[in-house]
């Protein structure tokens, strides 16, 4: 994350860095695809979703009026689809 301002005339800017570990839940499916007879055989499809909590951080700045805080949270949801052929 990075963050600029402007303090008695001076702009400043910051930047943080962060290394996170969490945790991930999902689930998925995959199956033969073959509407109406159209494709050959091995055609596979698949639909999966992934859940991921990275977790929360936080960065504190002391200024002259006080402080500051940056913090963000982490949750994503990621989907994902696929078509492949397996050759015979």
């Amino acid at each position: 994350m990075s963050a600029s301002g402007t303090v008695g005339g001076t702009t400043t800017g910051l930047s943080f860095s962060h290394n996170r570990s969490g945790w991930t839940i999902g689930a998925g499916i995959e199956s033969k695809f073959d509407p109406f007879g159209w494709f050959r055989r091995n055609w596979t499809t698949r639909v999966e979703w992934l859940y991921v909590d990275l977790g929360n951080s936080a960065d504190f700045i002391a200024n002259c009026g006080g402080a500051q805080v940056f913090s963000t949270d982490s949750h994503i949801n990621v989907w994902r689809s696929a078509l492949y052929n397996f050759a015979s």
